[in-house]
């Protein structure tokens, strides 16, 4: 009867655990240190476009782009401390490269064999918005130092934080004597009574 409860319990928690990773939206893959697939969730056949059988026979070499320098740097991090972290390229079924973070943390199973743990996002999005930000700044700060009249930016305090290079032009200023002082240390302000 105790070895039955048992059993039961190991089930429950078995099901348990496969129906957590079954549903997550992160492709999960349980792989052998040397990059062979044993297991992947639906997210991931999603993700790369394989079935599991597919996915068994490419290994790592065939969802990760092998040409990629970051590759080498977190599997040598994770030979070494057991778990890592990083960017890397995805190679999706149809050929399409796309951005990936990775996480993965080495184990061993019960029978004592070596195995890896690994998760995947897919960053497109996530790079698409990273570039259009930094598009936007380049463009801003393009537009910033080249503008003929005097812009300046102050935190609450009234601190100039920025100012624009045409300062210089204007007062005579540097921008490093400007900035960090306050902004009323540079325009003249006459209070107007109304009778």
């Amino acid at each position: 009867m105790h070895i039955k409860i048992k059993s039961i319990q190991l089930n429950d928690s078995k099901e348990k655990y496969k129906s957590i990773i079954d549903n997550s939206l992160n492709a999960h893959f349980l792989i052998e240190p040397d990059g062979h697939i044993l297991e992947a969730n639906k997210a991931a056949l999603d993700m790369f476009g394989y079935t599991v059988d597919e996915l068994r026979d490419l290994g790592r070499s065939g969802i990760v782009d092998t040409a990629d320098p970051n590759l080498t740097k977190y599997l040598r991090n994770r030979e070494k401390v057991g778990y890592a972290k990083a960017e890397l390229i995805g190679i999706r079924k149809n050929a399409e490269h796309f951005p990936v973070e990775i996480s993965s943390i080495m184990f061993k199973d019960s029978n004592g064999t070596q195995r890896t743990s690994v998760s995947m996002v897919d960053i497109t999005d996530r790079k698409k918005t990273e570039e259009s930000l930094r598009l936007s700044e380049e463009q801003f700060r393009s537009m910033f130092e080249n503008i003929q009249d005097v812009f300046y930016q102050t935190n609450k305090e009234g601190i100039v934080t920025e100012i624009s290079p045409s300062i210089k032009k204007h007062s005579g200023y540097e921008r490093d004597e400007v900035i960090g002082r306050p902004v009323t240390d540079f325009y003249y302000h006459k209070e107007i009574a109304i009778d």
